[in-house]
């Protein structure tokens, strides 16, 4: 999935304090239906945190999924990964080719 955005699109996502580069972004369209949110971090959490290279582990990406498809629960991202759009990429690519949903948005940066 492309992380082209329309200027329209950059606009409602910057409101809703996105960290976005210019034209980019790589989260899914919010859903209007309530659900329970996962604000996730992904160093410690889906890797070791000394992990070099393969920073997405198979065991954990799968509890991931299983804990998503259990709970209907949408993804924030809240790691440091959000604050650039290629790292904001990686994660979303990599959630996907797991069988995870994007992630709905980020935490802003305070």
């Amino acid at each position: 999935q492309s992380c082209a955005l329309s200027p329209a699109m950059m606009a409602e996502q910057r409101s809703r304090g996105a960290i976005i580069e210019e034209g980019l972004s790589c989260w899914a369209r919010a859903s209007p239906r309530r659900s329970p949110i996962v604000f996730l971090d992904l160093d410690g959490v889906l890797h070791h945190a000394e992990a070099e290279g393969n920073f997405f582990e198979a065991s954990r990406m799968q509890l991931l999924r299983r804990l998503i498809e259990a709970s209907g629960a949408r993804i924030v991202l809240s790691s440091t990964w959000r604050l650039k759009a290629a790292l904001a990429a990686e994660a979303a690519s990599a959630l996907e080719g797991r069988g995870i949903p994007r992630p709905i948005g980020a935490t802003p940066d305070l």
